[in-house]
C-alpha cells in the first residue's frame, strides 16, 4: 500500500544554505556602519593650499592694523644637517628663541600672514614643529610658499 505524500512536496528545498550568506551580509553591514564613524576629520592643517596657475601670489598684511607685517620663515638645513630658520632675514638656530619671537609678533598682529618657505631636504618633522609653533603663537594665516610649476621639457 502506498502512503500519500504531504502537500508540501515541492517545498523540499534546503533553506539552511542561505544562512551563511545572510551572516556575511550582516557582518559587512556592521563593519561599514562602525568604520564610517571613525574617519579622521582633516582639521589638523587648516592651511589653504590653493593653486595659483603659475602666478606668484604675494600676501599683504591688512591695512587696518599698524603692527601687521608679513612674516617670512625660510627653513633650510645647515652643513651639519640641522634645520636653520630665517625669519625675515634673521637666522635662528635656537627654536625657543624663534618661538618667543613668533609669540611676540603674534601678540602685536595676529592677522599678519606667515609664509613658510621650506627647502626640499628639510625633515618633515621640523616643518611641522615650526607650523605648530606658528599656530600656537596665535597667527591666523599660515601659508606655504610654492615654486612656480616647472615648464614641461620638450622631448
Amino acid at each position: 500500500m502506498r502512503i500519500p505524500r504531504s502537500s508540501t512536496q515541492g517545498l523540499d528545498r534546503d533553506y539552511g544554505a542561505m544562512t551563511p550568506m545572510i551572516d556575511v551580509v550582516f557582518n559587512l553591514l556592521i563593519f561599514f556602519v562602525v568604520s564610517a564613524g571613525s574617519f579622521t576629520v582633516d582639521r589638523l592643517l587648516t592651511t589653504d593650499l590653493s593653486s595659483t596657475e603659475g602666478t606668484v601670489a604675494t600676501l599683504q598684511p591688512p591695512e587696518d592694523s599698524p603692527w601687521a607685517t608679513t612674516v617670512e620663515l625660510q627653513l633650510r638645513p645647515d652643513d651639519e644637517g640641522r634645520t636653520i630658520v630665517e625669519m625675515n632675514g634673521t637666522p635662528y638656530a635656537d627654536r625657543e628663541q624663534l618661538k618667543t619671537q613668533l609669540r611676540t609678533l603674534a601678540e602685536l598682529g595676529p592677522e599678519s600672514p606667515v609664509i613658510l618657505d621650506t627647502a626640499a631636504d628639510v625633515p618633515l618633522g621640523d616643518l611641522i614643529d615650526i607650523y605648530d609653533a606658528c599656530r600656537a603663537s596665535g597667527f591666523q594665516s599660515i601659508n606655504f610658499a610654492a615654486g612656480a610649476p616647472a615648464a614641461a621639457s620638450p622631448r
